[in-house]
């Protein structure tokens, strides 16, 4: 499987909607890497200008992230892999880190947003 590095500066508003520990769906147990740091799952809700909002789930190594529900967030290393199961495929992102983007990328990412808004007609 190959890993295709995302362009954070074309992802546009991203915001948390969740964030939990990474399970494996049999025992409940919390998922390792294969270096044995736990794994975490941060849902956002993603939105680049002049486009629709997608939900996607990335994954997190190391310590439970320090990011809340609500807050605009920034990833690094953020990657995207196609895989492909019985066949069934989708796409799984990954990230070195997570983190509550700076306040100039915050006002940034959230004017994007309503400027993309405004230009299909929709309410600023």
């Amino acid at each position: 499987m190959r890993n295709v590095p995302v362009d954070m500066r074309k992802v546009g508003l991203v915001l948390c909607v969740a964030k939990e520990p990474k399970t494996d769906r049999d025992t409940g147990a919390q998922r390792a890497n294969r270096s044995g740091e736990p794994l975490w799952t941060v849902s956002v809700a993603v939105r680049p200008a002049g486009a629709r909002t997608s939900m996607i789930e990335v994954t997190i190594p190391g310590a439970e992230p320090q990011v809340e529900i609500g807050q605009i967030l920034v990833f690094t290393g953020l990657e995207a892999s196609l895989w492909e199961i019985e066949g069934r495929a989708g796409l799984a992102y990954r990230a070195e880190s997570v983190a509550v983007a700076p306040a100039g990328e915050t006002e940034a990412a959230g004017g994007a947003a309503a400027e993309s808004r405004g230009a299909r007609g929709g309410a600023k």
